[in-house]
């Protein structure tokens, strides 16, 4: 899976985890570092011609979405997940939110491929670069693939919090 940005695209899927591969866009250099020090495959591809929406300003990314396929094993998965991931993932320096999504389920009410979805959020790229730089930053990514036992594909995305007090009114007129 890919995401689009300015100057060329992401690719972090790892349906097969052996591979370990990485496209990193222009623009993300310290990022791209951080994964290829975590032991991932970096390369660097072009962007096409024309891409098919404007893209997200690159200061504006600020989180890894992290979509994590079934598990082998779910219970072992949470377990993990709670119990030894996010403490790891709590020390890395910056981060605001780690953003748990489960139990999802298609329209149909049936499981799909995506088990569950983490959100990573810093308050900019910058922080999150930083953060993605360090010791545990690297650990983290590395945890990533030995906890997706099913595999998983990440993205890089820009999370804004709406404070719906703020949003317009939506009520019907009286």
């Amino acid at each position: 899976m890919t995401h689009r940005h300015g100057q060329g695209e992401i690719v972090a899927s790892l349906s097969d985890i052996t591979r370990r591969k990485v496209v990193a866009g222009l623009g993300l250099g310290a990022l791209a570092t951080a994964l290829a020090a975590a032991g991932w495959t970096v390369e660097m591809q072009a962007q096409d011609a024309t891409p098919a929406a404007p893209p997200m300003p690159m200061e504006k990314l600020n989180s890894v979405v992290v979509l994590y396929n079934q598990p082998e094993d779910p219970v072992t998965f949470q377990d993990r997940l709670m119990n030894e991931y996010v403490p790891l993932v709590s020390q890395m320096p910056g981060i605001q939110d780690f953003i748990v999504q489960r139990g999802l389920i298609t329209r149909e009410g049936t499981p799909g491929d995506v088990y569950q979805v983490g959100t990573f959020v810093w308050e900019s790229q910058a922080d999150m670069e930083a953060a993605l730089a360090t010791e545990v930053g690297q650990a983290a990514v590395a945890e990533t693939a030995n906890l997706a036992t099913g595999g998983f594909s990440a993205y890089f995305a820009h999370v804004e919090f709406v404070a719906l007090s703020s949003a317009p009114d939506a009520s019907p007129p009286a």
